[in-house]
């Protein structure tokens, strides 16, 4: 039975792994996008580039938090923990609204080159800084480092 426990627990921090790093390219590709030169096709490599993200990100947050995902998980076997996951899936509402703003401006046109350059390089920032977050939690709760791979 505790064999069991144990193939699902690497199992599931298997699964984490590959949304992380399934959420780290897509920040890469997006913050290359933004970094290209603002020439012709610079707004419709950002604006993919801003659909990946937005796509991964809800993918994220829909697998962590559900029902018998990663942060009811973690309650269980990690109370001490509960106040930080609280904190991601209050980033998660955060990240997701001002990445979808984000798109909707892209798509609209309704801001310069310089003005989308900014919101795209905050957004990067903060995804990263959650993922900096959700990595110490794991590592909190289960003495685990996720970023390996990273």
């Amino acid at each position: 039975m505790a064999e069991a426990a144990d193939t699902r627990d690497r199992t599931s921090l298997e699964d984490v792994r590959k949304r992380r790093e399934s959420l780290h390219a897509a920040m890469v590709a997006l913050e290359a996008a933004n970094a290209a030169p603002a020439e012709s096709d610079w707004g419709g490599g950002v604006l993919h580039a801003l659909e990946v993200t937005v796509t991964v990100l809800n993918e994220h947050v829909a697998v962590v938090e559900a029902n018998d995902g990663l942060f009811v998980k973690i309650a269980a076997d990690a109370p001490h923990v509960l106040a930080r996951v609280e904190t991601l899936r209050q980033e998660h509402a955060e990240l997701l609204a001002r990445a979808q703003s984000l798109l909707e401006t892209c798509r609209a046109g309704a801001c310069s080159a310089d003005e989308l350059r900014e919101g795209v390089l905050a957004l990067v920032t903060a995804l990263s800084r959650h993922r900096h977050r959700g990595a110490d939690l794991l590592y909190e709760a289960y003495q685990v480092d996720v970023s390996a791979a990273d």
